[in-house]
């Protein structure tokens, strides 16, 4: 059965986490209508109550009546009945009094809980995702300045044309169109900038200068004149704050520092001070953005292009040594733009924990929910059965809707209607402008991974089989070396082994580094390894494909084997080479596990076969993007349940294929990889029955094979669902 923590997941988080909220919301309104029905079933059971036992007060018999006559059969039958409707009246009266102590009341005060619960968890989601989506703006900010200032960088070094410059331009002016502009400690929409600008641009006192050499500046102000505008209007009254948005301006290109005389520092140009000596111009793309035309008392203003605007700002920012200047600055920019990225990717891992650990929880309280209105139902009808046998037909039906309530039904069916995705973390990567990042292992491609540790597996999926095979012979049962790969593993453990791998890189991946954590996280940590992919094993590409094939040969083993065989020839090598070494590993153990029972029952084997295909279904194939109709796909279980059973098979037709498509050409070394593992252990014969001695025998026979092959070993993740 799937759980809230692998299915309310999507790519952004916010639209899972509102999904299922949604639905958490819409309980505690259901609870309300159910305290409604109940609260109105209890005011009219006092009111008719207080009616009844009113009856025979309001109805004594009359002197010209049943008063005159003494004994009379007729009289006592009259004052009888009355007598029976105050009982009844007294008797809805403690049918109401019991709704409102064991029903009203009591899940009144618990939904009110229920929804406080609910509404906390709601808030601290939605503010942690806050928090990511800020930082991943800073992310985007910081990358995109990164980026921008290494093709200046080329730009400068390899020249570009008048033409080009002003398109590109013109080109990064419209993509920022949309984007709220920083300035000093305020983000403005455009709408609320171009009002600051023409606010600014008609209120500030205006001159015109002459600079020696370089001719007549208009529109200019002093920096003391601007820093008075932004006291008074702006009611800034931080001296070091007006300065900040002025310099601001400048950066923004909306401003630009006049250097009265020629040998002025190239340091200051971009700087603004707050001193009557200081001049700045108002740039045309000032009055542009305000809407304002450019006026300089009528004589036509002396003011530069936007090419010359954008070659002068150049000169300034980056006359020599301009080159080494920049190259600094883009390193500096690449240091803090992989610093942000780690940061954006630590608090990505830290609301994955926490939406786990409260989708976790919100699981646990909507069932109690569910069963808290299945014991209110019945104890509502326990209120009026108690004292009314003669609405029992009524009792009979509501006690029949009551046993029809199934709380995990109820469930199951929110999970199948609302569920938006399983477990699907995206690593927050980082990309260096001139290479590929070397020493990142998670989230980087299979193939540049390999290509990296210059193997056809990566290191750390070899290193962690070939630890977890010197492991097994040490454990005390099989029912424990089974529950290693099954069982569910906190997600901040298995971040934990995460960030100290990334740390260590592949070349510190040795047995003693993982003999210091414990086998399942180890396990785990490979699973989040394959889960965090860009693609999955078996590419997604052929998703399609391999469904096609399952739904046409059903039962047919033959055809099925032969069609997965004819898909995956055509993976790369690496994914090739992974799936064959995961799926080498676990038919080996399985083996071992059905040898080892000493009965004709093999569960345990099949269980833990069955096990592994469901846990690791989506590490082998996934789809490119998850939807209702993927959701329920059985084929990727049923692909990796193929492969632990036919796996020789399939290799075997795999290298056959591969044979016949190189004509004569000989086999690539990779081969090598898929030709051998699940027969390692074949020819040794067991000196005991112990399963401790098999894997010993294996783990030998293995090793004297890793001088011909990459290195053996590597099984594939379960899908991480992490409980309490």
């Amino acid at each position: 059965m799937p759980t809230f923590a692998d299915s309310f997941w999507t790519r952004d988080f916010h639209t899972g986490i509102s999904t299922l909220f949604a639905k958490l919301n819409q309980g505690c309104v259901e609870n309300e209508e159910f305290i409604s029905l109940f609260t109105a079933r209890m005011e009219g059971e006092l009111d008719y109550g207080a009616r009844l036992t009113l009856v025979e007060k309001n109805n004594k018999p009359l002197k010209t009546g049943f008063d005159r006559d003494d004994g009379a059969s007729l009289k006592n039958a009259f004052k009888g009945i009355a007598e029976q409707m105050v009982r009844e009246g007294e008797t809805h009266y403690t049918i109401g009094t019991n709704i409102r102590q064991m029903v009203v009341d009591p899940f009144t005060k618990w939904s009110e809980e229920h929804a406080q619960r609910v509404h906390y968890s709601e808030a601290i989601l939605n503010n942690s995702l806050k928090v990511y989506n800020t930082k991943y703006k800073v992310v985007e900010k910081v990358s995109k300045k990164y980026f921008n200032k290494c093709r200046v960088f080329e730009t400068l070094k390899h020249g570009m044309t008048e033409e080009e410059v002003v398109a590109q331009l013109s080109l990064e002016e419209e993509e920022d169109d949309d984007k709220p502009v920083s300035i000093g400690k305020k983000d403005y929409k455009t709408s609320e900038l171009k009002q600051l600008l023409a606010d600014m641009l008609q209120k500030i006192p205006q001159t015109q200068i002459k600079v020696t050499l370089l001719g007549t500046y208009d529109h200019v102000s002093t920096g003391s004149q601007i820093a008075e505008y932004l006291q008074k209007t702006l009611q800034v009254a931080n001296l070091d704050e007006c300065e900040m948005i002025g310099n601001d301006l400048i950066h923004h290109g909306y401003l630009r520092k006049v250097n009265t005389s020629v040998g002025s520092t190239i340091g200051q140009a971009n700087t603004f001070v707050n001193s009557g000596s200081f001049h700045y111009q108002w740039k045309e793309l000032a009055y542009h953005l305000a809407n304002l035309p450019i006026d300089s008392n009528g004589t036509d203003p002396v003011y530069p292009s936007k090419m010359t605007n954008y070659i002068d700002d150049l000169k300034s920012t980056f006359e020599e040594p301009s080159l080494t200047k920049l190259n600094k600055d883009i390193k500096e920019l690449d240091q803090v733009y992989r610093i942000e990225v780690q940061k954006l990717d630590k608090i990505r891992c830290d609301l994955e924990e926490l939406m786990i650990d409260h989708l976790t929880f919100m699981e646990k309280c909507e069932l109690d929910r569910l069963r808290a209105l299945k014991k209110v139902i019945l104890d509502f009808t326990a209120c009026i059965s108690n004292n009314i046998t003669q609405i029992k037909s009524s009792i009979d039906q509501i006690l029949v809707y009551e046993e029809s309530i199934s709380p995990t039904n109820d469930l199951l069916f929110l999970l199948q209607n609302y569920r938006t995705g399983p477990f699907e973390p995206r690593v927050i990567m980082y990309e260096n402008y001139y290479d590929s990042p070397k020493q990142q292992i998670f989230g980087v491609s299979l193939e540049t991974r390999c290509k990296n540790d210059t193997k056809n597996v990566p290191i750390i999926v070899s290193s962690i089989l070939s630890y977890m095979d010197t492991v097994y012979p040490n454990l005390p049962d099989d029912d424990v070396r089974t529950k290693i790969w099954l069982i569910p593993v906190r997600l901040q453990s298995t971040h934990a082994l995460r960030s100290q791998i990334e740390q260590v890189h592949s070349d510190g991946l040795t047995p003693e580094f993982w003999s210091n954590h414990p086998p399942e996280v180890i396990a785990s940590v490979l699973k989040l390894y394959l889960l965090e992919l860009p693609d999955s094993l078996v590419s997604s590409s052929v998703y399609d494909v391999i469904k096609l094939i399952y739904q046409q040969y059903p039962n047919d083993e033959d055809q099925r084997i032969l069609g997965v065989s004819n898909v995956l020839k055509d993976l790369d090598k690496s994914q090739l080479a992974t799936v064959n070494v995961i799926c080498t590993h676990f038919q080996r153990l399985i083996s071992i596990l059905r040898e080892n029972t000493q009965q004709p029952d093999t569960t345990l084997a099949e269980n833990f076969e069955d096990g592994i295909s469901q846990e690791f279904s989506s590490c082998i194939l996934r789809p490119k993007q998850n939807t209702n109709v993927t959701m329920g796909d059985r084929h990727p279980f049923r692909l990796v349940h193929d492969l632990l059973t036919h796996k020789k098979e399939v290799m075997r037709l795999v290298k056959r294929s591969a044979s016949v498509k190189s004509s004569s050409a000989p086999m690539s070394s990779s081969s090598s990889e898929f030709s051998t593992g699940s027969g390692s252990n074949s020819g040794v014969k067991r000196k005991d029955s112990t399963l401790q001695y098999r894997l010993k025998q294996a783990v030998e026979a293995q090793a004297s094979h890793e001088s011909s092959r990459t290195p053996s070993a590597s099984q594939i993740p379960q899908i991480d669902t992490i409980q309490e």
